[in-house]
């Protein structure tokens, strides 16, 4: 009889020493967060060919040239690579004809990483209001991706696309001949619709 209690004392002494000495243990430690991924580098672009978006340019009439050398036609000289770009007539607005009388408004120019690009604003062949329209764009040496898009008058992109810059020279030279200080197209070379 006498075992009873000592076996419960016991119990109890052994129960008191397990609590004391969980207390006394430090905490474990949390595990060790995995490290945070390296950063993201920027998506590479792949520019397009240009002989590939000269083409898509030509199925909506809008015609790009390597100046001959020495121009300084339609408004932009200097160095670098040097651009012009043929673009349709605008049509006389009608109340029956509902479509935008000038569906390519302009294109603009960007240089992708960096670089200088300037581009002079439409101007009509001749004092027609219904004239082709003719830009001339100067592409710095610096830039080496070249963002173009086909802007309506609304402002609104109706193509886009990005080329290599130094492939710029493999665009053909205009059919046409100098005068003076600007350039006769032949036209006859060059649909306007």
């Amino acid at each position: 009889m006498l075992r009873r209690p000592y076996v419960s004392l016991l119990g109890a002494a052994c129960l008191s020493g397990a609590v004391a000495l969980a207390q006394r243990r430090p905490p474990r430690n949390p595990p060790t967060p995995p490290p945070p991924p390296p950063p993201q580098q920027p998506a590479e672009i792949t520019p397009a060919p240009v002989a590939e978006v000269d083409g898509m340019l030509r199925r909506m009439r809008v015609w790009l040239f390597t100046p001959p050398a020495g121009s300084s036609a339609f408004g932009v000289g200097g160095a670098g690579r040097r651009i012009w770009v043929l673009l349709p007539s605008c049509r006389q607005a009608s109340p029956e004809d509902h479509r935008p009388p000038c569906p390519i408004a302009r294109l603009s120019f960007e240089a992708v990483g960096g670089g200088t690009v300037n581009a002079s604003e439409p101007e009509g062949l001749t004092g027609a209001p219904d004239a082709r329209r003719v830009q001339g764009v100067q592409v710095g040496q610096d830039v080496r991706r070249l963002r173009i898009r086909i802007l309506g008058n609304d402002r609104a992109v109706r193509y886009e696309a990005i080329v290599d810059a130094t492939r710029l020279g493999d665009l053909p030279a205009p059919q046409g001949s100098p005068r003076g200080s600007s350039f006769d197209f032949d036209l006859t070379q060059y649909p306007a619709r």
